[in-house]
């Protein structure tokens, strides 16, 4: 019935579902990790409605494990973007856990941060459920964290359970009451946030040992970020505290590595012969104010929010505060929710990032040209970390390659303008490598698609001088086209 809250246990949460045939109304979805404790978190799924069987998506981390679901009536005025596919099987049971496991402390739960003795503080990294360094204040440093041993003194073996990082390679200490009893450093890797399992044998312990993991940021010189490389952040989810000689427990999973996104290909339906409004070039430029789009589609995932001062979306998460202050015209759009705002958060292809240009989030601007000829794009914008700050623009239906990956780097959290394009060599992008080719005057369509979530966006301009301003400029820019 409406208003119920369903509360249930599922020993694996890949694959869950929930009957709601006799309720009525919508339902959000969340979860909660009775592994590790901690919040309650969002999984891949925001809402279900009543009426029917649903299957309920992915946990935030570790499908193949044991989750608790709350499924809870929404209040007026919330509004999700994604929503449960119907089951095509039966809503999973509730089953006990076995407990039966080695002893396994937790780097979120049981460990606290060592404060002071020359080492630098840490955070809790919810996302990858790790302890990890600010790698962007501290850079080459360690940090370090202390839980006690409350097992039956003995002979055990410490099993780290380390993250790796493409940014370079952390190096971990393990010390039981001051005794450092090993060291171990993560492998170079090609992929982000696998478990890196150190372990250290033959280790007396009695009651009340002090167990110290000391961790530090480290950059291997192969990711460039602004105007040096990424490091590593530390991360480490927990050490696993086994009898001498046993074998560990069953492969850690990092989480946050789901499945692309199936969508069709993009198809141009839009038809700007029917717009309401069209910017006229004026002088031989375009200005639009983001704002001042004609239609938008592909918002499966993702939706363009407009944000003023006295108008806050109100969708989560958002990390950003809002930034209509110093906004041409006091508005801008952004795009929400914004669940990837850091390299450490997961990335999810065709959710919260798409290098495919015109597969997410597609706005549509119809301008009308006076002179053909190559039209550099550039783009006002504020973005407030590494992973929300890059868009996609294409013209006419088409995607260009020169129109792909724009990217921003500079001032966080403030308006800025640039054309630059990421590239396999330059994460920071190339300047003047934006561009849109127009073949002839008329009617045409500027199209802008996402790139990552968080993208705030104020306007653009079109202008056939490559440098028609200086890159990250914070001016306002010029004034918005007219409209006809």
């Amino acid at each position: 019935p409406e208003g119920n809250l369903y509360l249930f246990y599922a020993k694996q949460a890949a694959g869950t579902s929930i009957d709601l045939t006799d309720a009525s109304g919508t339902f959000e979805v969340l979860w909660f990790d009775p592994r590790s404790g901690g919040n309650i978190q969002i999984g891949s799924v925001d809402a279900v409605k009543g009426g029917g069987k649903y299957m309920l998506g992915e946990p935030p981390t570790d499908s193949d494990k044991d989750w608790v679901v709350i499924v809870q009536p929404v209040t007026s005025g919330q509004e999700f973007t994604s929503f449960g596919e119907p089951a095509k099987t039966k809503p999973a049971k509730a089953a006990p856990t076995n407990s039966n496991h080695p002893m396994m402390l937790s780097a979120m739960n049981d460990f606290e941060f060592v404060v002071g003795d020359g080492f630098v503080p840490g955070y809790k990294d919810e996302a990858r459920k790790a302890l990890a360094i600010n790698a962007g204040a501290h850079k080459n440093k360690f940090a370090a964290a202390e839980a006690k041993f409350k097992g039956k003194p003995g002979k055990y073996d410490l099993v780290l359970n380390a993250l790796t990082e493409t940014d370079g390679e952390s190096s971990y200490r393990v010390l039981v009451s001051g005794k450092k009893v090993g060291e171990a450093t993560n492998p170079e890797t090609k992929k982000d946030y696998s478990v890196a399992k150190h372990r250290f044998n033959g280790i007396e312990l009695v009651i009340d040992d002090i167990i110290r993991v000391e961790f530090n940021t480290a950059s291997n010189g192969k990711i460039p970020e602004g105007d040096a490389f990424a490091f590593s952040r530390g991360r480490w989810r927990s050490i696993q505290v086994l009898k001498a000689g046993a074998k560990p427990a069953k492969k850690v999973s990092a989480g946050g590595d789901k499945p692309k996104v199936n969508q069709s290909p993009f198809e141009f339906k839009y038809d700007p012969t029917k717009a309401k409004k069209v910017h006229q070039q004026t002088d031989g430029v375009v200005v639009v104010e983001a704002e001042d789009f004609d239609a938008v589609d592909r918002e499966d995932h993702r939706k363009w929010y407009l944000t003023t001062a006295d108008n806050d979306p109100g969708i989560k998460p958002d990390p950003d505060p809002n930034h209509s202050e110093g906004a041409s015209g006091g508005a801008y759009l952004e795009l929400l929710p914004d669940t990837r705002r850091t390299h450490g958060d997961p990335l999810v292809n065709g959710v919260s990032f798409t290098n495919k240009a015109g597969q997410c989030s597609v706005l549509y601007y119809p301008v009308n040209i006076e002179e053909p000829g190559r039209y550099f794009v550039w783009v006002r914008m504020c973005c407030t970390g590494s992973e929300d700050n890059g868009l996609h623009v294409g013209l006419d239906g088409k995607w260009p390659a020169s129109g792909q990956r724009l990217q921003f780097t500079g001032h966080h959290g403030k308006w800025q303008w640039d054309s630059r394009q990421r590239t396999a060599k330059v994460h920071t992008g190339v300047l003047g490598k934006i561009w849109l080719d127009i073949d002839k005057p008329g009617l045409h369509t500027i199209m802008f698609s996402m790139r990552e979530d968080g993208f705030e966006f104020d306007k653009f301009m079109l202008t056939k001088q490559e440098k028609a301003m200086k890159s990250k400029s914070l001016d306002l820019g010029p004034s918005a086209s007219p409209v006809r």
